[in-house]
């Protein structure tokens, strides 16, 4: 299998050129500057494109539009409107979207380049990954955290400068923990520390920092202060200090919604992190429209903290959804038996009868929150016990928000529009507009009236130029997990 695929450094064609500070911004990605293993991907590359006839999501909450018509020309829409009144012109490549459907390029914002190898050890894989998460039809992403910053970085520039394909990557830096319990993860203690770190990695290119379990009230305050000094934001996986702490403090992002926030646990002392069960059965005693957790929600708001869903992360905690043969595809045989036998001997624990229970609820807080108007994004974050692998995560994330009550018009924008918001470029991409960036995907089926179209991805767009998603997964079949 690994004979279908070329190494990293072919894959790079042994040029990351482009700074580390060119990460945001219209990509230099057109098609023709790719190896020739990403090449052999690219279905579409015409100067003029027009996708008639299509149902049209375009990631702004407006409900699907019938018939519609989408142009572009040199990586940028040029116009969008009802088939009937919209002129193709005679240059334009057509493709009839007849029963298909055109969304908005995902905007992904819990992404990672590494995967759980089992004890608390990780692989770190950006060539494979960064290519399945476009294959699943993002074309922006956050790596929210990095266990190999540098590595991050230089697939990013690769990207950049059109010699990879791949999503736009912000690149997140190393985790600012006190205590790590993963490999590989820093322990950071004291302010001067925490803004050192923050200070070095922003002058290597990364766009955001991620706080985590263990971080004291003094290195959050530093992190935040050091990071908004420099123009960048900063999230958290948070425990040790409660949400409402982190918001006072000026957190600009927390991730998992609401499946971490120590709170609510009855006598909780300062800075304490208390185990995972006790703090989801402090969250499952809640009414997500009591007061408890509605003032939270509305200090969210109020603050402009943004939540991140990462509800495919759970989905193999839940009683009986396994992962399927598609998703795990991209896994070597050895991770691919690994998992299968971690899910089987996961199946009858106590984590998943309360995972099982709680994953309801949670989307009800979200469901909260955004009816509040807080502003919601996606992500995937392919860690915990493995089974979450870039490549499918983006629809397994609709397909859990639409099952968990949100509707499909918002169900898009949370996974396109809104992270773009947060991210400051909701002029550039999020949606499909005239006059932003051709960053867009074609679905072969109609998703308003059938959800599964959202699995069979036909192509995506970026910058105007069209990848073959079924191609990009079938050459890194079984490639992760080899090095």
């Amino acid at each position: 299998m690994r004979a279908t695929f070329l190494s990293v450094a072919t894959l790079l064609g042994l040029s990351i050129a482009g700074t580390a500070s060119a990460q945001n911004g219209s990509s230099a990605q057109n098609g023709s500057s790719l190896v020739a293993a990403d090449q052999a991907f690219v279905s579409h590359h015409q100067p003029s494109i027009a996708i008639t006839h299509v149902t049209l999501i375009d990631g702004s909450g407006a409900p699907p539009a019938k018939d519609m018509t989408v142009l572009f020309a040199g990586g940028r829409i040029t116009a969008v409107g009802s088939s009937a009144s919209t002129p193709v012109p005679k240059e334009a490549t057509v493709i009839d979207g007849t029963g298909k459907t055109v969304v908005p390029g995902f905007v992904l914002m819990h992404e990672h380049m590494f995967y759980p190898l089992g004890q608390g050890h990780y692989g770190t894989y950006p060539e494979q990954f960064s290519r399945l998460y476009l294959a699943s039809g993002a074309t922006t992403i956050r790596t929210a955290g990095s266990l190999d910053p540098y590595a991050d970085l230089a697939v990013a520039r690769a990207i950049k400068s059109g010699k990879q394909i791949g999503p736009d990557m912000d690149v997140t830096g190393p985790y600012i923990e006190g205590e790590p319990r993963l490999d590989r993860m820093p322990s950071v203690h004291g302010p001067d520390k925490v803004r050192e770190l923050v200070n070095y990695w922003a002058d290597e290119g990364v766009t955001s920092y991620k706080v985590y379990e263990h971080v004291s009230r003094a290195d959050l305050r530093a992190a935040i202060e050091a990071a908004h000094a420099r123009g960048l934001k900063v999230t958290g996986h948070i425990c040790s200090i409660t949400y409402e702490e982190a918001i006072n403090a000026g957190i600009d992002n927390l991730e998992h919604s609401f499946m971490e926030p120590s709170d609510f646990v009855p006598g909780r002392k300062p800075e304490e992190c208390p185990s995972w069960e006790v703090r989801t059965a402090s969250l499952m005693a809640l009414d997500p429209q009591g007061p408890e957790i509605q003032r939270l929600i509305k200090l969210l708001v109020d603050h402009k903290v943004a939540l991140t869903s990462t509800l495919p992360v759970t989905e193999v905690l839940i009683r009986g959804h396994r992962p399927t043969d598609e998703a795990l595809a991209p896994l070597s045989p050895a991770l691919r038996s690994s998992f299968d036998a971690m899910w089987t001997r996961l199946q009858p624990s106590q984590m998943v009868n309360i995972m099982t229970g709680f994953v309801p609820k949670l989307l009800q807080f979200e469901r909260a929150f955004v009816a509040a108007g807080g502003l919601l994004m996606a992500g995937s974050d392919p860690t915990s016990f493995g089974g979450t692998v870039p490549g499918t995560t983006a629809q397994r994330q609709l397909h859990m928000m639409l099952e968990g009550g949100f509707q499909l018009p918002e169900s898009i924008r949370i996974m396109s529009l809104n992270a773009a918001i947060y991210l400051g470029r909701d002029k550039e991409i999020g949606s499909v507009a005239a006059g932003k960036r051709a960053d867009l995907v074609l679905l072969n089926g109609d998703l308003s009236a059938n959800v599964n179209a959202i699995d069979h991805v036909e192509s995506v767009f970026k910058n105007g130029v069209a990848y073959d998603p079924v191609a990009i997964k079938k050459a890194l079949a079984g490639t992760v997990g080899i090095d």
